[in-house]
C-alpha cells in the first residue's frame, strides 16, 4: 500500500514538471509500470535497481505521442540506424563521382581540400542534422517549423527535392536491373557486335564497329536512344518493365518503413564492401594497374591554388553525405531520445570518406588494365605492320605510347561523366563492362558488378524517400490512411512519373532532372545548356517546385491567409535529461557576448 502511494506522488510530481498537458486522469489510472528487464528502444537499462521514477519516465516516453497516443517507430537497435546511414551516404556518387573529382582537381593533392572540407563542413553538418532529428522527433518539415513557423517552406523545399532525386535515381536501378538479368547469358550481350545482313553477306553492324560494343549496347540497346531531346518520344518497353520492378522492390523494402528498410540494410549496406574488396583483389593482380593508380594519385600541387577545387571539394561533401535532403533529419528521428549518436556521425562521416578513396583505387586499376591491354594491342599491331610491308615509313606506323592511352581511357571517362545523355553513367556501364569483358568468368565479375551497384543505389533510395515520406506523415495529410498505402501511393506515382525516363528521348530527360532538382535548390550551381525552350520551362518548374515553398509559405503563414493548427511539440523529456546527465547552463564568454552579440 505503502509502495503505491510512493509512485503515485512520483508520477503526480513528475506530470507536474510540466508534461501535464500530455496526460489527463484516464491516462493516470491507465498507467502502468513496466516489469524490470523490459527495453523499450532506450539507451537507457531497466534493471531491478531501476527507480520508479525512471520507469515512470520510460513508460511515458514509450506511451505518449503528440497526435495519437502511439508510441513512435524507433529503430530496432543501434546497428539498424547505423547501417541505414552508411548506406544512405556511401552510394553511386562514390563510384563515379568522387573518382572524376580526384583526377580532375590534381589527384592525391585533391585529397587535402576535401579532407578540409570533411573537417569544417562535413562532420559538423551531418551531427547538426542527426542532433535536430533526434531532439525534434520530425521530419524535415515539422522540424523546421518548430524552430520558426516561418520556415517551415525549408523543410517542404527539402522534401520535395528528395522526393524529385528518387524519380531519376531509382531509374538508374532499373538500369542496373537490366544489365544485371542480362549478366546471365554466355557471351556477355556487350562484349560483341551484333551481326546484320548486307545483301547476300553477313557483316558487322556498322554502328557498333565504329563505336564498339559495350557503347553500341549501352547507347541502342539499353537507351535506344534518340538523335535529340526534340526528336519523337518512343516507349522502350524492356526499361519500363525494368522501372516496375525497381520501383516495387523499393515499395518492398520500405512498406513497413524503418522496421523493414532497417532489416534490409544488414544485407544492401554490406554487400558492397564485399564485392567492392573482391574487385580491389582482383584489380591489383591486372597487368598495368598501378600505371591506372599512379595517374590517379600522384599530385598536382599548383591544383591547390585553384578555388574551383575547394568548390568542388565542399561540393562532393553535400553530395556525399546527402547534406540540406531533410532525410538525415528523418533517419535520426526515430532514434531514442536518450541515444548518443556521436560516434554514429564520426564512424559514418569518416567511413565514407575512406569508401570514396577505395573505390577509386578499384576503378582506376582497372582503367590501368584497360590502358596496357590497348598498349599491348598497338605494339602488337606495329609489329604485323613491320613484318609484312617491306617499306614501313614513320608516316604510316603506329605509334604507341603508353601514356597517351591512358590518357584517352581517363579522357573517355571523363567525357562519359560529363557527356548529358549518360550523367555519369558510362563510367559503369562503358568502360566498366568492356573491362569485365576481358576479365575470365566475365559472367561472375558482371553480376557481381551490377549487383553490388543496385545494392549502392537501393541504400540511397530508401534515405531519399524516407525523407519525403516522413514529411508526408509527420504533417498528418491523411490521417486515417496506413502508411502502408501511403508508402504504396508514393511509389506508384513515383513510377508513372518515371516513365518519362524510359523512352527514346528519357535519357536528355533524365539529365534535366540531375542537372536542376537538386543543384540549385540545394547548393545553387547552374549548368548553362543550349535546352529547346520547353526543356527550359520543365528545368524552370523542377527548380521552383521547391524554392517556391520556402516564400510562399512564410507569406501565407505571416499574413494568414490560411488557417493551420499550431503544430504541439513532440514529447521530449528534457528536464529529465538535464537532471541525469547534470547539464549546467552555459555562460556566455566576453567573445560571444561583446563579438557575436549574444545575450545572457
Amino acid at each position: 500500500m505503502e509502495s503505491n502511494e510512493n509512485e503515485k506522488f512520483e508520477l503526480n510530481n513528475l506530470i507536474e514538471k510540466g508534461h501535464a498537458h500530455f496526460v489527463d486522469e484516464k491516462d493516470k489510472e491507465k498507467l502502468t509500470l513496466p516489469s524490470p528487464g523490459t527495453s523499450y528502444g532506450s539507451t537507457m537499462s531497466i534493471g531491478p535497481e531501476a527507480s520508479t521514477a525512471n520507469l515512470l519516465k520510460i513508460d511515458l516516453e514509450r506511451k505518449i505521442n503528440r497526435h495519437t497516443g502511439e508510441e513512435r517507430e524507433t529503430w530496432g537497435n543501434r546497428a539498424e540506424f547505423l547501417l541505414s546511414l552508411v548506406g544512405y551516404a556511401v552510394g553511386l556518387g562514390n563510384v563515379w563521382r568522387f573518382p572524376y573529382l580526384t583526377q580532375k582537381n590534381g589527384g592525391g593533392a585533391f585529397l587535402i581540400p576535401y579532407a578540409i572540407m570533411l573537417a569544417i563542413e562535413g562532420i559538423p553538418l551531418f551531427y547538426l542534422e542527426l542532433a535536430i532529428g533526434q531532439r525534434l522527433r520530425k521530419g524535415a518539415v515539422g522540424a523546421w517549423n518548430e524552430v520558426s513557423p516561418y520556415l517551415q517552406g525549408l523543410g517542404l523545399a527539402s522534401a520535395v527535392v528528395s522526393f524529385n532525386v528518387a524519380l531519376y535515381y531509382n531509374t538508374i536501378m532499373a538500369w542496373c536491373i537490366l544489365y544485371l538479368v542480362q549478366s546471365f547469358q554466355s557471351p556477355l550481350p556487350w562484349s560483341t557486335c551484333p551481326m546484320v545482313s548486307n545483301g547476300n553477306m553477313t557483316v558487322m553492324e556498322p554502328e557498333c564497329e565504329k563505336s564498339g560494343p559495350t557503347s553500341y549496347f549501352w547507347y541502342r540497346e539499353t537507351l535506344n536512344i534518340a538523335t535529340s531531346i526534340e526528336s519523337t518520344s518512343i516507349l522502350n518497353w524492356k526499361l519500363a518493365i525494368a522501372l516496375l520492378a525497381a520501383w516495387l522492390i523499393v515499395y518492398a523494402c520500405m512498406v513497413k518503413g524503418i522496421k523493414s528498410s532497417g532489416k534490409v540494410v544488414y544485407v544492401t549496406a554490406t554487400f558492397p564492401y564485399l564485392v567492392l574488396v573482391i574487385f580491389f583483389f582482383r584489380g591489383v593482380t591486372l597487368k598495368g594497374f598501378e600505371r591506372g593508380l599512379e595517374h590517379l594519385f600522384v599530385p598536382e600541387w599548383s591544383k591547390l591554388t585553384d578555388p574551383a577545387v575547394w568548390l568542388d571539394a565542399a561540393t562532393q561533401i553535400f553530395y556525399s553525405f546527402g547534406l540540406a535532403f531533410g532525410c538525415l533529419i528523418a533517419l535520426s528521428s526515430y532514434n531514442p531520445v536518450r541515444n548518443n549518436f556521436v560516434n554514429e556521425a564520426l564512424f559514418v562521416t569518416i567511413c565514407d570518406f575512406f569508401t570514396s578513396i577505395f573505390t577509386a583505387s578499384v576503378v582506376f586499376s582497372v582503367l590501368g588494365f584497360k590502358a596496357t591491354m590497348a598498349y599491348e594491342e598497338c605494339l602488337r599491331h606495329a609489329n604485323h605492320t613491320s613484318q609484312h610491308t617491306s617499306t614501313t615509313t614513320s608516316s604510316n606506323r603506329p605509334v604507341c605510347d603508353f601514356k597517351t592511352f591512358i590518357e584517352e581511357n581517363i579522357n573517355f571517362f571523363l567525357y562519359t561523366f560529363n557527356k548529358k545523355a549518360g550523367s555519369g553513367t558510362g563510367l559503369a556501364f562503358i568502360a566498366f563492362t568492356e573491362a569485365i569483358n576481358q576479365f575470365p568468368v566475365a559472367q561472375l565479375w558482371s553480376v557481381l558488378f551490377f549487383l553490388m551497384l543496385f545494392t549502392l543505389g537501393l541504400d540511397s533510395m530508401f534515405g531519399t524517400l524516407e525523407g519525403a515520406l516522413t514529411s508526408i506523415n509527420d504533417m498528418m495529410l491523411f490521417p486515417t490512411v496506413r502508411k502502408e498505402i501511403i508508402c504504396g501511393i508514393t511509389c506508384l506515382v513515383s513510377f508513372i512519373i518515371s516513365l518519362c525516363f524510359a523512352t527514346t528521348t528519357g535519357s536528355y530527360v533524365f539529365s534535366l532532372f540531375d542537372s536542376f532538382s537538386a543543384n540549385i535548390p540545394l547548393l545553387g550551381f547552374i549548368d548553362i545548356v543550349p535546352w529547346p525552350w520547353w526543356c527550359q520551362l520543365l528545368a524552370a518548374v523542377l527548380i521552383l517546385s521547391s524554392l517556391l515553398w520556402i516564400p510562399g509559405v512564410a507569406l501565407v503563414k505571416y499574413f494568414k491567409l490560411l488557417p493551420y493548427k499550431e503544430e504541439v511539440p513532440t514529447y521530449f523529456p528534457e528536464e529529465e535529461l538535464i537532471e541525469e546527465r547534470n547539464i549546467k547552463p552555459h555562460e556566455n564568454t566576453f567573445i560571444e557576448k561583446h563579438i557575436f552579440g549574444y545575450k545572457d
